[in-house]
C-alpha cells in the first residue's frame, strides 16, 4: 500500500540515502525537486538520471548540490551553459539506455503520474517512454500525482504497487506549434511523395514534421508509431488519413494544453514504452514503414549528424538509430532525413563535405534518403560519385561550387 506523503518536501528524507535517482522528464518535468534535493542532506554522492529534452526541459538537478551528478542522454543548452562540472552526457541509442536501465535497478525513482482510475491504475500520461521500464523496478517507488497529467490508454501501473505517493498539481511543460514557412512547405512536399496509402509513418516535432503531416490529409489507412506525437497526429485522424483499425502508437506527447486535454481517455491513443515503439525487429516486419527524421547537417556522402554544432554538443541520437534501422529492413520502407539546405540566413549549408563532431548518428552504410527544399537525394545502392552528386543538387545553389570542391578536393572527383 502507497503511502501519501503531505507534501513534495516529504521527499527529501527519503532520497537523502539514494545513490541514483531516477526522474521523469518531458512534458512530466518535476519542477520543484531540485528544491528538495538541496534539502537532502547525509548523501555522499547522487547521480540523477532521466530524459531531458532541448527545449523543453529547463531544471539542471545538479546545481542543487555539490555531491549531485546528473547523467543525460540529450544535451540541453541549459546543461551545456553549467559550469559546475557534474554533467555527464551519454550520447547512447535508445536501445543503450533500455540496457543500461535494464541492470541494477535505481535507489528510488520519481514519476510524475494521472490520477488512479476505479481500478486503482495510473497512466504514465505522456510521458511513458523509460518511466514504465524504471519505476517498477527502482528500490523506492515514488510517484507524483498530477491531476493534470491525462489518462492516456496504454501502460499503466498499479498505485498500490508503489512506496509512496505525493500529489502535485502543475501545468505540463508545453511546447508551442511551429510556423510552417516555404522552405519547410517546400521540404515536405518532396518528402510527402514517398508516403502512400497504408503506409505506417514516424514523424517527429518542428515545422518541417508539420508541414508533412499537412501534405498527407489526402492519404487513407496511414498508421503512427512514433517516438513522440503533437496535435498533427490528431488532426490527421481527424481528417481520415489514419486507419480506424490501429491505434496511434506513441509514448510522448508534446504540445499545449489543448493537446493534452484532446489526449485524455482518447480510445484512438496507444502509449507504450520504448521496447515497444522502437523495437526494430517489428518495424522491419512492418511494411512500407517511412521514418521521418531531421538533422543539424549531412555530409556528401549522407552521413547524418544530428547531436552536435561547432560550438558544442546539442540534443543526443535517441531514437534515430533505430527507427533508421527498422525502416531499411521494412518493405518498401524509407529512412528520410529531412533538414533545411542552410543556417544562420542561408550564410551556412548544412550539407557539408565533412561532419562536425567524432561520429556520424547516421552511417554512410545507413544512407537512405535526404531532403531539403532544394530536392531529394536517393542515396541506397548508389556509387560514392552518384551520391556525392545526388548531395551537391540538393544544396543552397549558392554552396554547390564549394562542396563541389571539396569533393575534388577529398574524393578526387
Amino acid at each position: 500500500m502507497a503511502r501519501l506523503l503531505q507534501s513534495f518536501h516529504d521527499l527529501a528524507p527519503l532520497l537523502s540515502e539514494a545513490g541514483s535517482l531516477y526522474v521523469s522528464g518531458c512534458a512530466a518535468e518535476l519542477v520543484g525537486l531540485d528544491a528538495v534535493l538541496a534539502l537532502a542532506k547525509g548523501r555522499d554522492a547522487l547521480t540523477v538520471s532521466g530524459i531531458f529534452v532541448p527545449g523543453v526541459n529547463t531544471v539542471d538537478y545538479a546545481a542543487a548540490g555539490e555531491g549531485i551528478r546528473l547523467q543525460t542522454y540529450f544535451m540541453t543548452s541549459e546543461l551545456a551553459a553549467a559550469r559546475h562540472g557534474r554533467v555527464d552526457y551519454c550520447p547512447w541509442r535508445y536501445r543503450d539506455i533500455i540496457r543500461f536501465y535494464s541492470g541494477p535497478p535505481v535507489d528510488a525513482a520519481v514519476v510524475m503520474l494521472s490520477p488512479p482510475d476505479a481500478e486503482g491504475f495510473c497512466s504514465y500520461g505522456v510521458a511513458s517512454d523509460f518511466s514504465p521500464l524504471v519505476l517498477p523496478r527502482a528500490r523506492v517507488r515514488i510517484a507524483a500525482i498530477n491531476p493534470q497529467m491525462p489518462r492516456l490508454p496504454g501502460v499503466k501501473v498499479a498505485l498500490d504497487s508503489l512506496d509512496y505517493w505525493v500529489e502535485m498539481d502543475c501545468p505540463l511543460r508545453e511546447v508551442t506549434k511551429a510556423v510552417v514557412d516555404d522552405a519547410s512547405d517546400a521540404i515536405a512536399s518532396h518528402a510527402a511523395a514517398f508516403i502512400g496509402d497504408g503506409s505506417t509513418i514516424q514523424l517527429g516535432l518542428g515545422s518541417i514534421s508539420s508541414a508533412i503531416a499537412a501534405r498527407l490529409t489526402d492519404r487513407r489507412n496511414l498508421q503512427i508509431r512514433s517516438g513522440l506525437i503533437d496535435s498533427t497526429v490528431l488532426e490527421l485522424d481527424r481528417v481520415g488519413a489514419l486507419t480506424p483499425d490501429f491505434p496511434i502508437l506513441s509514448n510522448v506527447a508534446l504540445g499545449d494544453g489543448d493537446l493534452y486535454r484532446a489526449l485524455d481517455d482518447n480510445p484512438r491513443l496507444w502509449f507504450q514504452p520504448v521496447t515497444v515503439t522502437h523495437e526494430i525487429e517489428t518495424m522491419a516486419a512492418t511494411d512500407s514503414f517511412i521514418a521521418i527524421n531531421g538533422a543539424l547537417q549531412v555530409d556528401l556522402l549522407g552521413q547524418v549528424n544530428s547531436t552536435v554544432l561547432p560550438k558544442g554538443f546539442l540534443s543526443g541520437p535517441g531514437g534515430l538509430p533505430e527507427f533508421v534501422a527498422g525502416s531499411l529492413r521494412s518493405r518498401g520502407g524509407r529512412s528520410i532525413i529531412a533538414l533545411n539546405a542552410t543556417r544562420q540566413g542561408g550564410g551556412v549549408s548544412r550539407i557539408v563535405p565533412q561532419l562536425d563532431g567524432a561520429a556520424p548518428s547516421v552511417a554512410f552504410s545507413d544512407a537512405d534518403t535526404v531532403v531539403t527544399e532544394f530536392g531529394v537525394a536517393e542515396l541506397r545502392g548508389k556509387s560514392l560519385e552518384a551520391r556525392i552528386r545526388a548531395m551537391i543538387a540538393i544544396a543552397d545553389p549558392c554552396h554547390r561550387e564549394r562542396l563541389a570542391e571539396a569533393a575534388r578536393q577529398r574524393f578526387f572527383l
